[in-house]
């Protein structure tokens, strides 16, 4: 394999990687929507806690197609990891938001 193609497969990976990350963001903000549902019609602790078995339904998904795919595969795995990056660091930022909102007093 040619120099040339190994930074073609690199780049490739890193974009796969990217567009995981992007599908994992837009993945977990189209489940505020559920969330806010759900506490409102449930109380709201069985809300939170039927929309956390979702959150860690779908980052235990991607953990089993990793595993699956630990060998070879890179496309996947890239793809995988991206998601599963995009879900933590939108489950970190809305934490750290309500934290903020917590602590400082603001409305959102």
């Amino acid at each position: 394999m040619t120099s040339t193609n190994k930074q073609m497969r690199k780049a490739v990976i890193f974009l796969l990687f990217l567009l995981g990350l992007v599908i994992g963001f837009f993945l977990r903000y189209s489940l505020v929507p559920l969330e806010s549902v759900l506490e409102q019609k449930l109380l709201w602790l069985l809300g939170f806690f039927i929309h956390q078995a979702i959150l860690f339904s779908v980052v235990v998904g991607t953990a089993i197609v990793l595993y699956r795919y630990r060998r070879g595969h890179y496309a996947i795995r890239a793809l995988g990891w991206g998601i599963w990056a995009g879900f933590l660091i939108s489950n970190l930022f809305f934490m750290a938001l309500i934290l903020a909102v917590a602590l400082g007093g603001l409305t959102p």
